[in-house]
């Protein structure tokens, strides 16, 4: 996990790339994310031991008593390795069977030194409900590997988020900008070929179906004839794709040559007025100003472009200058964008 560390439960359940986050159905009522859990930890350079231990912080929650998800949220403002990061501990579990569906995802995937870092892992079903315990503990070296209660802390800015998502909340219908269908290629050399009808096969010989299981996040699951089955997830320029098959294990492939594109509705271009305007973006985020010229920014420095999608639906595609691309459908009356990134997180906001 790269440097973070986590309880043997959470291990066991950072198996998928489907990541989950509140979830806000355009002219609908929203189902927003119930926020569990929320810690901060801004780590100075400094030796600790045992009178004066590394930084770290806890809070203990519990789940709601209904249908949904666990979403965490793992950030470090540079990434300087070493031991420290978050876990979740039981405290109180029910009876409850302590389920494998979730998964994890990492931004970037291998971090880099001094680079911002990001972990989001969710559990989508079969935890337990009573009482756990979220630890978030600064990163350190130890003085030596056997002597790990004392040593050199790291300066870095950690924070961690646990929020609780209902599984009535409904699915933003945002369009991706591209298909499945194409030439993907794996590790290894072996080439798969997915067809448009529903059916493909790879270069062993096996044979597969496959079908959609969610077009907002650009997520298929596809029935292979060797009798493993893998849920794979779209990214929305078309060009890769991650997956985790049903005994736990994780693959990614890439497109060779062009995604077949979604065909946009008329008017892709910048122009119109009714994305335009000054946006609350949620917690931690600022305020976004959306120009019609086809341009923004927000309040922390990052800048986009964006484009038309759909008229009629009001769907707009976003590209940031910190590599994510959010698709934002505004609501009918205009007062409310619902947005998916290319991560698959989802939120929304609020015109000022």
């Amino acid at each position: 996990m790269s440097g973070i560390f986590c309880s043997p439960g959470l291990r066991r359940l950072l198996r998928a790339v489907v990541v989950g986050a509140a979830l806000i159905a355009a002219g609908t009522a929203p189902a927003f994310a119930v926020k569990l859990v929320e810690l901060k930890i801004d780590a100075t350079a400094r030796p600790y031991y045992p009178e004066d231990p590394v930084s770290s912080g806890q809070q203990d929650f519990s789940v709601p008593d209904e249908e949904g998800k666990l979403v965490m949220t793992y950030t470090e403002d540079r990434y300087v390795g070493g031991p420290g990061g978050f876990a979740l501990d039981p405290v109180d579990l029910s009876n409850e069977y302590l389920g494998w569906g979730g998964g994890a995802e990492y931004f970037p995937r291998d971090p880099v030194a001094g680079q911002p870092y990001k972990v989001v892992v969710t559990w989508n079903n079969s935890f337990s409900k009573k009482m756990w315990r979220a630890t978030l503990t600064a990163r350190h070296a130890y003085q030596a590997f056997q002597i790990r209660d004392r040593g050199q802390q790291l300066a870095s800015t950690q924070t961690l988020t646990v929020e609780f998502i209902p599984s009535s909340a409904e699915p933003i219908a945002a369009p991706q900008t591209s298909t499945l269908p194409g030439s993907w290629e794996l590790p290894g050399g072996n080439m798969t070929e997915i067809l448009a009808d529903g059916t493909g096969h790879d270069s062993r010989g096996n044979t597969m179906t496959w079908t959609l299981l969610d077009a907002a996040r650009g997520i298929y699951e596809l029935h292979w004839s060797h009798g493993y089955t893998d849920t794979a997830t779209l990214a929305p320029d078309g060009r890769t794709l991650s997956g985790v098959n049903n005994t736990g294990f994780h693959w990614d492939a890439v497109r060779r040559g062009a995604p077949p594109a979604v065909t946009p509705q008329p008017g892709d271009t910048a122009g119109d007025t009714v994305l335009a305007g000054s946006w609350d973006w949620g917690p931690g985020s600022g305020v976004v100003e959306i120009l019609a010229d086809g341009t923004g920014h927000d309040t922390l420095g990052n800048s986009l472009t964006w484009t038309r999608l759909d008229a009629e639906t009001g769907t707009y595609k976003l590209k940031w200058s910190h590599g994510f691309t959010d698709i934002a459908v505004v609501a009918a009356d205009g007062t409310s964008i619902a947005i998916t990134s290319n991560t698959g997180h989802q939120f929304g906001a609020l015109r000022r």
